[in-house]
């Protein structure tokens, strides 16, 4: 049956370790201290890994549920709470003046600038559009 009942890694998992041994691994091997150490960090990894994983998925989903509640007025995205978005990646923009593309809001992820214009196509101020929404 098994040579190396006796082992610590044999007695907690016996499939395992048979299972080692058809791969023609040695069970002993896998009992030493610092083996134990280096398959432990590999574990701890791994789960930290998967912690930044699930970290970036539940950011994502957040980020999904806010382009949800958002409207398109005056060539710009706002939110609930009247916050302006780019129109092409729907992340925060600034107002400003700026050397590349004039005044208006300024999209530094996608480095674009929309300028603010009502339906006739006449600018507006930030103001005057927080007004009408």
């Amino acid at each position: 049956m098994i040579a190396a009942a006796t082992s610590p890694l044999a007695l907690g998992v016996p499939f395992l370790a048979e299972a080692l041994q058809k791969l023609g691994l040695n069970i002993e091997y896998l009992s030493r201290p610092e083996v134990r150490i280096i398959l432990g960090l590999l574990v701890f990894c791994l789960g930290l890994i998967f912690l930044v994983y699930s970290l970036v998925c539940s950011f994502n989903v957040q980020i999904e549920k806010q382009k949800d509640n958002i409207k398109l007025k005056f060539g710009i995205y706002w939110d609930k709470d009247n916050n302006p978005l780019c129109p092409s990646c729907k992340l925060p923009v600034s107002y400003g003046k700026y050397a590349i593309g004039g005044t208006g809001y300024r999209c530094f992820s996608c480095t674009k600038t929309f300028p603010l214009t009502d339906d006739v196509g006449n600018r507006l101020k930030p103001e005057q559009a927080i007004q009408n929404l």
